[in-house]
């Protein structure tokens, strides 16, 4: 083979290859575009369609499903978008779906999200137009970022004014803070506090189980509650009582008049309160008779030791004594004669 064959066959090679690259690019390009598969056409209306350009790609669940063919300006504030769509997705795309301009990353191109919906409605037909739905504006994010950043700055020098008065002791805060003596009577008044919550935690224990044990019928007040009989003893008693405060306060009445009338001037009972001479009268009378009750018993005593009533004063006591003795008997006899109680 001379130099100019291999020459010939060298450009050839090249030649081949560069046109099968430029077959392969085509073809990949048209699958990216759809233009070489079977596609239905979509369209949508936008006010604005926020830099999307024709070509950018058409997205449906995440995935790049078409693209855009055309952007047609109908009004002054109105946007035709029309999309070429792959075949194999029309029966997933509901009549009521909505698709949004969304931006494929943080910082790349725009594109199109169909949302599909989970109603039972029909698929979309091809040229039919679906709802355009209103996508959030990066710009506006960011003028509220903006301002949510100048908030957080006011805050942030606020709080850093409130810390340097709390460090320097100022305000109230900053004074409870710098008050040693302060803190620990707060210190102390919380450790009461928590001991006299411990102390109603019991309480509010033993209340609980008094209230079961009245529940249950237990105790006095429980029995109280639950003993019907015992309530209508209550009940009786607490008449009674009402009719002797009743019958009290008539008795304390009749006593009052009973004074009213000592106090005046006729009656026994004013002549032996007022009458001075007959109280003294009645004192020598109760000492006379006082007197000659005891020369009495010194007479009888007398009367016994004499010959001649001597013997009728021991029979007297010799027959008190036999009748002592008798009934001694009869009692002993009576308590035998009664059956005997075994214990139980």
């Amino acid at each position: 083979m001379d130099k100019k064959t291999g020459t010939y066959i060298r450009l050839g090679m090249f030649v081949t290859l560069g046109v099968a690259l430029l077959f392969a690019a085509v073809f990949y390009m048209g699958q990216q575009k759809n233009l070489l598969g079977s596609t239905f056409r979509l369209a949508a209306a936008f006010d604005n369609v926020r830099g999307l350009q024709v070509g950018n790609n058409v997205r449906f669940l995440g995935i790049n499903v078409g693209t855009v063919n055309r952007i047609v300006i109908l009004s002054d504030s109105l946007l035709r978008v029309e999309m070429s769509i792959d075949k194999h997705t029309q029966p997933y795309i509901k009549k009521d779906a909505v698709c949004m301009i969304g931006t494929d990353g943080l910082m790349g191109n725009k594109i199109i999200n169909i949302q599909s919906s989970s109603s039972a409605v029909g698929s979309v037909e091809d040229g039919e137009a679906i709802a355009a739905g209103k996508p959030i504006e990066a710009d506006s994010i960011l003028a509220h970022l903006q301002v949510a950043s100048k908030q957080i700055a006011y805050l942030s020098g606020d709080l850093r004014t409130i810390t340097g008065k709390i460090n320097r002791g100022e305000g109230f805060l900053g004074g409870i803070l710098a008050d040693t003596f302060l803190l620990r009577d707060l210190r102390s008044s919380l450790a009461s506090f928590r001991k006299a919550s411990a102390h109603a935690d019991g309480l509010i224990l033993q209340t609980a189980d008094l209230m079961q044990e009245v529940k249950a019928g237990e105790g006095a007040v429980g029995t109280l509650l639950r003993d019907t009989v015992l309530a209508g003893n209550l009940v009786v008693a607490i008449q009674k009582l009402r009719e002797t405060t009743d019958e009290t306060a008539t008795l304390s009445h009749q006593l009052s008049d009973l004074i009213g009338k000592a106090n005046g001037q006729k009656g026994v009972v004013n002549t032996l309160l007022v009458d001075t001479a007959l109280a003294s009268n009645l004192q020598q009378s109760m000492v006379n008779i006082r007197k000659g009750t005891d020369g009495f018993q010194e007479n009888m005593e007398a009367l016994k030791h004499t010959f001649l009533l001597r013997g009728y004063f021991k029979r007297q006591k010799h027959a008190r004594q036999s009748g002592k003795k008798n009934a001694a008997r009869r009692d002993e006899a009576i308590t035998q004669d009664q059956p005997k109680k075994f214990p139980q």
